[in-house]
């Protein structure tokens, strides 16, 4: 069974996985159609993740932890003294 999805990439060389296994026929072996979408950054990625256009996204783990830092979250804390 073959399905598609589409990953969106930037032109940065942190894309370079995503383009290689897809020129290396790598997908195709597991039966996964991928098709490139190339965004202008990571904020583009993102937004297109969110609301469904993409499957899939290059998102390095240092940006993503960057906008995870920058959230705002709620503390439980076990000692109050």
């Amino acid at each position: 069974m073959s399905f598609v999805i589409e990953i969106a990439v930037t032109s940065r060389i942190s894309a370079f996985p995503i383009l290689y296994a897809k020129s290396r026929g790598f997908f195709e072996k597991e039966g996964i159609q991928v098709q490139i979408r190339v965004l202008e950054n990571y904020d583009a990625i993102l937004a297109f993740l969110s609301s469904g256009k993409i499957e899939a996204g290059e998102i390095p783990f240092t940006t993503w932890l960057d906008l995870h830092l920058k959230k705002p979250y709620r503390t439980n804390p076990s000692f109050e003294g």
